[in-house]
């Protein structure tokens, strides 16, 4: 906790002495319900009555000394798109205005302010005073860094935007470079984490998704223990759009200050069910854990086999899809399993009701996360079965900053949005890939439901894939699983909190009540990472 503010000190403005010029106010919201409460109070400069500049504290990243001069140093944020950067068009971090397409968050600008106060011993003794009043308390961050995600520049992003912001804050920083796949997996498992210890991940969605298969497979993973932070590296980087952390310095900030909410999470076991419903592993695997989808059929063909082209960034995806669809029908007799656009599948899936059941509730209680909770012999089970061209899982509204799969869902609604198209022909595909683009498949530009002919669509806590092709890509989080393996997925609510940064934050949805016994407002919540 911060200790007492310095009083208020006199600078110079203009080679006059003005008292009291410099000030700090606190308002410190207590924690919600765990460790970190936040400090809400401002820094303000300037003369009574005309005041030459002031920043929240929830803002300000830091503060140093030059001489007399104190520089603190801060993150401003603007309308994306816009050209206006004054004072008048700064916006508050939330601001809750709508933003342009393809936006999720605000266009962030780091900027440093002023005072003089004409003795360098005084500079510093208040830049010291700062840092302790912006934080309050240190935490443990761990920052895991892909430096070869996407077009490779993980390094560079560390070394001239994050690291720079993190330097400025008190918190306890440890780095590790990855050198190989399953390096943060391996990482994250060893890690010493302290109580409120924060671990991002910088570079794509695939290195989140190491970093997160490494602490939910720890001995100690349960619902709440863990707090994790998405910084863009990668082709992609849907995780960090969702969560307002669209660009490195915004993610830089957020991870700084710490400003968590509430994430579902789901676990892929591969594996069949056998006729007594009793579950058979597939040797030698261990769960899968996730948070954006599962997909197969031709989208995970388009994933995977696109993935020649990753330093065009996400411009790959829609690439690939066109010469998917058109461009292999001329190779049909060479190269069958290449040109393919149908694929067989069982499915069966547990659908979420609108009273809480017990199976919802054994997800939220689950502690064993190498075992499944739920068996296909309990009651509410449903299944299909035959040829489609699409299929996918999705825990996220969008696997992209343009596709929005599953729109109208959220990261905390605690279910799998499950869908999949039976087959058409080849110029309706382009047409479903653009109605997928704006989620428009399944509801209106409106948002009312409104399933497209060929889809079938569900909220679910659990589905069962299974009676695939030999050649059948599973793919979840971008990375590819074993060749037609049959899985079991079920959605685990709320088990992990993330950084949030700026804007709406739609991505996350509405109140509701979780097992810590606290009502979820939409607004920050805080929790321990004990």
């Amino acid at each position: 906790m911060s200790s007492a503010l310095p009083p208020p000190a006199a600078i110079k403005i203009a080679g006059q002495d003005v008292p009291h010029g410099l000030q700090l106010t606190s308002d410190i919201r207590p924690p919600r319900n765990a460790v970190a409460p936040e400090q809400l109070g401002e820094i303000c400069c300037g003369a009574p009555g005309a005041l030459q500049w002031s920043a929240p504290a929830r803002q300000v990243l830091g503060a140093t000394a030059s001489g007399g001069i104190l520089q603190v140093h801060v993150v401003v944020f603007f309308r994306p798109l816009s050209n206006d950067r004054s004072a008048s068009a700064e916006l508050n971090v939330e601001d809750q205005s709508t933003l342009p397409n393809g936006v999720w968050h605000l266009t962030a600008e780091r900027r440093t302010r002023e005072a003089d106060l004409g003795d360098e011993a005084l500079a510093k003794t208040w830049a010291q005073a700062v840092k302790t009043w912006a934080y309050l308390e240190p935490r443990q961050l761990h920052v895991v860094i892909n430096p070869f995600s996407g077009t490779g520049r993980g390094m560079q992003i560390w070394e001239t935007v994050v690291k720079p912001v993190l330097d400025l804050s008190p918190h306890m920083v440890q780095e590790h470079v990855t050198t190989s796949r399953g390096d943060g997996t391996r990482y994250c498992r060893e890690l010493q984490l302290q109580l409120g210890a924060l671990v991002a991940a910088l570079g794509g969605d695939g290195t989140m998704s190491e970093v997160l298969n490494g602490l939910l497979s720890r001995k100690d993973a349960k619902r709440g223990a863990f707090s994790v932070c998405f910084v863009p590296g990668g082709s992609a980087n849907a995780m960090a759009h969702l969560t307002g952390c669209g660009d490195a310095l915004t993610a830089a900030w957020a991870l700084a200050k710490g400003r968590l909410k509430t994430m579902d999470v789901f676990a892929l076991h591969l594996g069949a069910f056998q006729a007594d419903s009793s579950f058979a592993a597939m040797a030698g695997t261990e769960p899968k854990f996730g948070f954006l989808s599962m997909t197969g059929a031709l989208i995970a063909d388009i994933d995977i086999d696109s993935e020649v082209f990753r330093c065009c960034g996400e411009t790959r995806f829609t690439a690939y899809a066109v010469l998917k669809i058109f461009g292999c029908c001329l190779c049909r007799c060479v190269a069958k399993v290449h040109s393919r656009l149908q694929y067989r599948y069982r499915v069966r899936w547990l659908p979420k009701v609108a009273i809480s059941s017990l199976a919802e509730q054994s997800l939220m209680d689950a502690r064993d996360l190498s075992k499944l909770q739920l068996r296909p012999d309990q009651p509410g089970w449903q299944s299909w079965e035959g040829d489609l061209t699409f299929f996918g899982a999705y825990a996220a509204p969008a696997i992209s900053r343009t596709m929005h799969c599953a729109r109208g869902t959220t990261l905390n609604d605690g279910t799998l949005n499950l869908q999949w198209k039976t087959p058409g022909g080849r110029v309706e595909l382009v047409q479903q890939f653009d109605m997928m683009d704006e989620g428009t498949h399944l509801r209106t530009a409106e948002g009312q439901r409104n399933l497209r002919p060929t889809w079938h669509q569900a909220d679910v806590l659990a589905v069962i894939v299974d009676h695939l092709e030999a050649n059948s890509k599973v793919v979840i989080d971008g990375e590819a699983l074993p060749e037609g393996s049959s899985w079991c997925a079920e959605v685990l609510p709320q088990f992990v909190s993330v950084v949030v940064g700026s804007g709406p934050l739609a991505a996350f949805g509405p109140p509701r009540r979780d097992s810590f016994g606290c009502t979820s407002n939409g607004n920050t919540m805080w929790f321990s990472s004990r």
